[in-house]
């Protein structure tokens, strides 16, 4: 029955309909990579005490540095207006925003939650606040306002998230939630 119920928002919502198809394609592949690596940092962080995360991206700097040879920096210190917030900002700081912040303090967050908390788990909470946050920043910056079907379609995908943990987590209210917490 959840199941039907997640199918049935997707149908409201339409994500493969019109224009935006290739678009929606791309991010069902990345779907699938980040699902890849939840599940392989999961792995990592049952088998090493320590962490690889800065080790990772300092690889990935080093892999992808050619390209600043290749395309230039770009206009980095070039300012850009957003109405949404009223105000102007310099582009890098959105590069180092989403480079540091987004992607270099937020792998290691969760590498760190992987550690202690089963990829299930995590997946299920992942799956409902990552939609959330970005449709409420896309609102706030950019000032994108979903269609009433993709916030119909969207609102039953949650909502049947929310029912799968339920279920999930029913008769284990006294169940620890780390092996250390057994005593």
């Amino acid at each position: 029955m959840i199941f039907l119920v997640a199918l049935v928002g997707i149908i409201i919502a339409r994500p493969l309909k019109g224009g935006e198809m290739a678009g929606n394609l791309v991010a069902l592949a990345d779907g699938a990579v980040y699902a890849a690596m939840v599940v392989y940092l999961r792995a990592e962080g049952r088998s090493e005490p320590g962490n690889d995360i800065f080790w990772s991206m300092a690889v990935a700097a080093i892999v992808l540095s050619p390209s600043l040879a290749i395309s230039g920096p770009g206009a980095a210190f070039d300012f850009v207006t957003f109405e949404g917030l009223d105000t102007r900002l310099p582009v890098i700081l959105w590069a180092v925003g989403l480079g540091v912040v987004a992607t270099g303090f937020a792998y290691f967050g969760i590498s760190i939650v992987l550690k202690s908390v089963s990829a299930n788990v995590y997946s299920l909470v992942d799956i409902i606040v990552s939609p959330v946050v970005a449709a409420t920043l896309a609102w706030l910056v950019f000032e994108e306002m979903p269609g009433t079907s993709m916030i119909a379609g969207s609102a039953l995908l949650l909502g049947s998230g929310l029912w799968l943990t339920r279920e999930m987590s029913r008769g284990r209210h006294n169940q620890a939630v780390h092996p250390c917490q057994q005593r």
